[in-house]
């Protein structure tokens, strides 16, 4: 919320708010920024009648006024509720951390908080307009660095960044790398006990093919395994 009272003052909506993040996740899959599916929201606030405070309509429960820190709680009680019921995107994330042994000890994280379910208009929102192309202007740069803070502190033992864009601008933030056994696999400075792992989207039009997720799945499955390996020794 701070950010967006400094940088977001021309944002129509409130930023992501998150519920209390599993604080040691083994493993985190981190996606561009939150999608804002309007037909969904409306069904869920219609037909739940909740979050609490209400009723509610997508408009007046997420825009970005000066009321905005008096609806937190409601917000953070909807993302909760969110999490398990977007079927769509969770459910593939669900699946995926099921398939590599971690069906509890997860974690989802975006790199920016816009609600904005086109990626090129969430893009505007944090790319400079001059060069050099790709450059973060101020308002993305802050929502990185919380994004970076927030891996430090979890200290997953796995990353899965499934959007290549995201990958991308990730790397800018998170410094120096090396590569580690398989060419998508990196670990980086900032996180030396984290692997790292680049794909594409897990779900939605542009989300990889199924070949290419067994081998995710293939490659991340062993990293565990290989832990496990080393803790039993």
């Amino acid at each position: 919320m701070d950010i967006w009272e400094e940088f977001g003052t021309t944002q129509p909506r409130m930023p992501l708010l998150l519920p209390e993040l599993n604080e040691n996740p083994e493993l985190v899959i981190v996606g561009m920024n939150p999608s804002f599916n309007t037909e969904w929201l409306d069904k869920q606030l219609k037909d739940n009648n909740w979050p609490s405070g209400g009723p509610w309509t997508t408009d007046s429960l997420f825009v970005w006024d000066q009321n905005a820190r008096s609806r937190m709680p409601h917000v953070i009680e909807f993302e909760a509720f969110a999490k398990t019921a977007y079927a769509s995107y969770f459910s593939r994330v669900q699946n995926f951390a099921s398939a590599v042994g971690c069906a509890k000890q997860w974690e989802h994280l975006d790199l920016f908080l816009m609600r904005e379910t086109s990626q090129k208009e969430a893009l505007k929102m944090v790319l400079a307009k001059k060069r050099p192309i790709g450059q973060l202007n101020k308002f993305g740069q802050v929502q990185l660095q919380l994004f970076t803070e927030t891996l430090v502190d979890m200290q997953p033992k796995v990353v899965v960044v499934a959007n290549a864009t995201a990958a991308g601008l990730a790397k800018q933030m998170l410094g120096p790398s090396h590569q580690v056994g398989e060419p998508a696999a990196l670990t980086f400075e900032s996180l030396p006990n984290t692997r790292f792992f680049f794909s594409g989207m897990l779900s939605g039009q542009r989300c990889m093919d199924n070949f290419s997720l067994e081998r995710l799945v293939a490659q991340v499955s062993a990293y565990f395994q290989q832990l496990n390996i080393k803790g039993s020794n």
